[in-house]
């Protein structure tokens, strides 16, 4: 007895163990990891130069220092962010630089769970922390979180906030509230109301505008000089800054220059493709949003506000690697290989960033370059093209995952 019973109380501790010292271990590894990156924080040092700017009584805006990082960077973002980026003001950047990468790498974990624990796809794959923690763990080496902490961005913060405020079946937060303050940050998150909308969750929608109202007339107090210049003057020339090369822009107006297009014809073609954007992103969000599929849903959202943003960097694209896996899951749920195909494919292209690897003047661009190059936007239209198609076709909601769906099928491997 004295030996089974030891050998039962060995056995838990193995298992206990397991449990502990892998989440653990993996954890070290995402820590690890996100250290030994290569970086250049030009953009937190612009975030930490604009609180202290602001805390100095100055414009942010026109009296800005140079960075050490990146030179003389203008500030783009509302000024309500200055006021939430103080604590970079106040603490050394040796200090304060490496506590933006913990953050970020860390916030990878409860995206995760808010994918996981709103995909039936993904519950199951993704029910034990090892498993939770290595996903967090490949996003993390993926080009967009990658980037994101080489530009020392905020990007994953803002869009934890996004899926959290989406994707959580019972928040303990007014919902849109999440989206109402980084859409104060940064002025794009403020395109996923249009999941409430559709939702007809307008108590969200108005939670979100009053969020966002609320910290912006809290800045109005602070600083109203440069809040009534923000909005009066520079968030209408966020283009036509000096910040960076066409190279990583995804944005639909980017993407029509980067192939050659200039004046009237991108005039044209580009306000025409918005348009088309828009409208596919309303009916591909309503679809998904029918058949209950909510990652999806945001999956649409997100490729949608990417490619109407003036400005869409690859590194913001945090969202799209999620949304790309939960294609490659159902594939893998459903022994299906051409929801498996597609998946891999579309996890290869936003993870391994294709047009990074072009030469870097896209005006030299071959076609096959145009096309590796073009590969962000063109796989953010296919899905928008897809999921809209099955709305106008006007084929019945899904009907409970207990078998073959293929009608999600085709839309997902489309």
């Amino acid at each position: 007895m004295a030996g089974a019973e030891l050998e039962r109380v060995s056995s838990l501790v193995k298992r206990a163990g397991v449990k502990v010292l892998a989440p653990a271990a993996l954890l070290l590894v995402l820590a690890f990891i996100a250290h030994g990156f290569p970086k250049h924080p030009s953009d937190v040092d612009v975030y930490r130069l604009g609180a202290q700017t602001f805390l100095r009584g100055r414009s942010i805006y026109t009296q800005l220092p140079v960075s050490t990082f990146g030179g003389a960077l203008p500030y783009t973002y509302p000024p309500s962010s200055a006021v939430l980026f103080v604590p970079l003001a106040l603490i050394p950047p040796a200090i304060g630089f490496p506590l933006l990468t913990a953050a970020t790498s860390l916030a990878l974990i409860p995206l995760v769970l808010a994918y996981r624990d709103s995909s039936p796809d993904l519950r199951g794959l993704l029910a034990k922390p090892w498993v939770v923690l290595a996903a967090a763990i490949a996003l993390l080496v993926g080009h967009p979180v990658a980037n994101t902490i080489y530009w020392g961005q905020i990007n994953v913060l803002l869009m934890l906030l996004v899926a959290l405020d989406c994707l959580s079946p019972n928040p303990r937060w007014p919902r849109g509230l999440l989206i109402g303050i980084a859409a104060a940050v940064k002025l794009t998150p403020a395109g996923f109301v249009l999941f409430f909308l559709l939702r007809k969750d307008y108590r969200a929608v108005a939670t979100s505008a009053l969020g966002f109202l609320a910290l912006t007339a809290i800045t109005f107090a602070l600083a109203p000089s440069d809040s009534v210049f923000y909005w009066t003057n520079r968030v209408f020339h966020a283009t036509s800054m000096n910040i960076g090369g066409p190279l990583a822009n995804e944005s639909v107006f980017a993407s029509l220059h980067k192939l050659g297009l200039h004046g009237t014809a991108l005039t044209l073609t580009g306000a025409l493709t918005v348009i088309a954007v828009v409208v596919m992103a309303w009916l591909g969000t309503r679809r998904a949003l029918t058949d209950g599929e909510l990652p999806l849903a945001l999956g649409v959202n997100a490729a949608a506000v990417q490619l109407i943003s003036p400005i869409s960097w690859s590194h913001q694209w945090v969202l799209a690697l999620p949304t790309a896996a939960v294609v490659l899951a159902s594939g893998y749920r459903r022994h299906d290989l051409r929801l498996l195909i597609t998946g891999g494919i579309g996890v290869a292209i936003i993870w391994l960033a294709p047009h990074y690897w072009m030469p870097q003047n896209p005006a030299v661009w071959t076609i096959p370059e145009k096309i590796a190059g073009s590969t962000y936007q063109l796989a953010a239209l296919a899905l928008l093209a897809v999921t809209s198609y099955r709305q106008l076709a006007k084929r019945p909601p899904r009907r409970p995952r207990t078998g073959s769906t293929g009608e999600l099928d085709f839309e997902l491997a489309a």
